[in-house]
C-alpha cells in the first residue's frame, strides 16, 4: 500500500491502477482504460482475444476467463471462517480502505 501512495504521489497523473475485479467483470473496458492511459487505442488482437476467451461456447485452455467473475470473486468471503475474513480484513485494512473495499468485521474480535 505504501508503494502504491508513494507511486500516486511521486508520478501525479502517470499511474493507473486498476483493481483484479475490475480487469475480471469489465475486461474489455478495462483494457480500453489502459490502452488510453497510454494513449494509444486498443489493438484489434487485444479486443479479438477478449471476445474469444469470454465468449460462450468456446473451447479454450483460458478457462478462468470464461468463469462467472461475480462468483469468483468473493468466493474468499464465503469459502472462509469469520473468524479468518476478520483476520485478513485486520492485516489488510489499510490497504482495503485506500482502494474503497469495506469491512465486514467492523467491531467483530
Amino acid at each position: 500500500v505504501g508503494d502504491a501512495v508513494f507511486l500516486r504521489k511521486q508520478f501525479r497523473g502517470d499511474v493507473l491502477t486498476i483493481k483484479f475485479e475490475e480487469l475480471a467483470t469489465n475486461t474489455r473496458q478495462t483494457a480500453d482504460s489502459i490502452y488510453s492511459f497510454l494513449e494509444e487505442q486498443t489493438p484489434v488482437q487485444v479486443t479479438d482475444w477478449i471476445e474469444l476467451a469470454r465468449g460462450p461456447g468456446t473451447n479454450t485452455t483460458w478457462r478462468s476467463t470464461r468463469q462467472d467473475a461475480e462468483l469468483v470473486l468473493g468466493k474468499w468471503q464465503t469459502g472462509l471462517s469469520s473468524r479468518l475474513i476478520c483476520e485478513i480484513e485486520r492485516n489488510c485494512g489499510g490497504f482495503m480502505e485506500r482502494f474503497g473495499y469495506s469491512s465486514s468485521c467492523s467491531g467483530v474480535q
